[in-house]
């Protein structure tokens, strides 16, 4: 009887064990790691957030893109390193302004909280603000965007904001954003950005590279 009662009380810590092996073992484990791993820094991250409302400097906004996006392993691998770009970005600022990173809604705790309270640590001009800010809201405050390849420029376009692009963005070429190809370029065209063109010139030509775009691949060129 003693030993019956043994083995009852190891059965539920053997039935763990042997449920964590099993989900260890399973193809599905180093994705749900990672989305664990996300949903810790989301919550932590959220300790170092600054309200927008609350920065009353001119704000430089950085929309982050997903981690592992194709757009920068294919296009831009050497933006792969976020806080490395977001660094190269402060170094440039200029003096009143401040950087604002904003994660991807789509992955919000995709920065790691002790890199990126570090990367806060060293450089008390920039801001995180929590994932779940509307960027329609940051866009209301914003001064300048800053993006390596993102639909956010779109949009900071419509709201009247002169976009900086890093590297060779799809909107290459067009004229829409002022383009930073290499770093050197960076600290002309953020200081370029700061002369505000007007609302009128991005939107007409927003149109004109949308129209261009269209007219390429719908539904086929030229046609």
């Amino acid at each position: 009887n003693v030993a019956r009662g043994t083995r009852m009380a190891s059965s539920p810590m053997e039935l763990l064990k042997c449920a964590a092996s099993g989900l260890l073992r399973h193809r599905s484990w180093p994705y749900r790691k990672k989305k664990f791993v996300s949903w810790a820094n989301f919550q932590r991250n959220k300790r170092l957030a600054t309200p927008i409302e609350r920065i009353k400097e001119p704000i430089v906004l950085f929309p982050l893109n997903v981690p592992e996006d194709a757009q920068i392993v294919l296009r831009e691998p050497q933006f792969n390193d976020i806080l490395s770009a977001c660094q190269m970005v402060v170094n440039v600022l200029p003096e009143a302004a401040v950087l604002v990173l904003k994660e991807h809604p789509g992955h919000p705790g995709m920065l790691h909280h002790s890199d990126l309270k570090r990367f806060l640590r060293n450089n008390r001009r920039c801001h995180y603000l929590d994932a779940r800010t509307s960027i329609y809201d940051v866009l209301a405050r914003t001064d300048v965007l800053v993006a390596v390849t993102s639909t956010s420029v779109v949009d900071g376009l419509i709201f009247g904001v002169p976009a900086v692009t890093l590297g060779r963005p799809a909107f290459g070429g067009s004229g829409v954003t002022l383009e930073a190809t290499e770093y050197h370029d960076l600290k002309h065209q953020m200081t370029r950005a700061f002369d505000r063109p007007s609302p009128k010139e991005l939107e007409k030509g927003l149109v004109e590279h949308f129209c261009r775009f269209l007219d390429e691949t719908v539904p086929a060129p030229g046609v």
